[in-house]
């Protein structure tokens, strides 16, 4: 796991406050603007990071995501403290939430055949995407519908031509949106059962690991004259 507390440590007091006044315009703008690395529209350039600085454009941008990424995280999953939320991953997680927060939800970190079983006993499961990859699903996602669990994450446009809201889905706009959400899941199951079966539907119709290799071959050989020109 990159280790973005020690990075900051080593920035100067110059970088630290460029650091910190970047993260904070990104993370309140991000609803309307959607900022996103490693640029940020901008905000971070040789030209705007403090002069001397002994520290790479990379690795200025690295911190400013993570931070972004884990306060947007945090605000999602206060928003369901009132549930019975369990909260799997690293042990960074405690620190983020805070002491009190943590133990409410914080179940320490599972492998990847504990995911399986608790993605797809759950009854709703949160994914929170990550502004790297604003307009997609990650792997995640889609094994979570294949597993006929309930999905909720949030939506960007274009996210429809993968998974219509509804099919193993449902959106949010904003995280306060999403206690009424979990809430509806959890009130009608009749609903949630449709929901999962949709998803699956979609997913074993289009979004299989076939799918992506057939998708990826009948690109390579449509342009396969154009590999191979002088």
């Amino acid at each position: 796991m990159f280790d973005q507390r020690r990075l900051y440590d080593s920035f100067s007091p110059q970088l630290r406050e460029f650091v910190d006044r970047t993260v904070e315009e990104v993370y309140s703008t991000y609803s309307e603007k959607h900022l996103r690395p490693p640029y940020f529209s901008g905000l971070v350039s040789s030209e705007t990071v403090p002069k001397g600085t002994p520290c790479s454009l990379l690795d200025v941008s690295r911190y400013i995501y993570l931070e972004v990424n884990n306060r947007l995280r945090v605000d999602a999953i206060r928003q369901l403290l009132h549930f019975n939320l369990h909260l799997y991953g690293q042990p960074f997680w405690k620190e983020l939430l805070g002491e009190k927060d943590s133990e409410k939800c914080y179940r320490g970190k599972i492998d990847y055949d504990a995911s399986v079983r608790v993605m797809s006993s759950s009854q709703v499961n949160l994914s929170v995407t990550s502004i790297q990859t604003r307009s997609s699903l990650g792997a995640r996602c889609f094994n979570i519908v294949a597993q006929r669990g309930c999905l909720v994450t949030e939506w960007a446009d274009g996210l429809d031509h993968l998974l219509e809201p509804g099919e193993g889905v449902l959106y949010y706009r904003d995280v306060k949106e999403l206690p009424d959400i979990v809430e509806r899941c959890l009130a009608d199951s009749q609903m949630r059962a449709e929901v999962v079966e949709r998803g699956r539907d979609r997913i074993l119709r289009e979004h299989t690991f076939r799918h992506r290799a057939e998708t990826i071959l009948a690109y390579l050989h449509s342009h396969r004259n154009s590999f191979f020109e002088k």
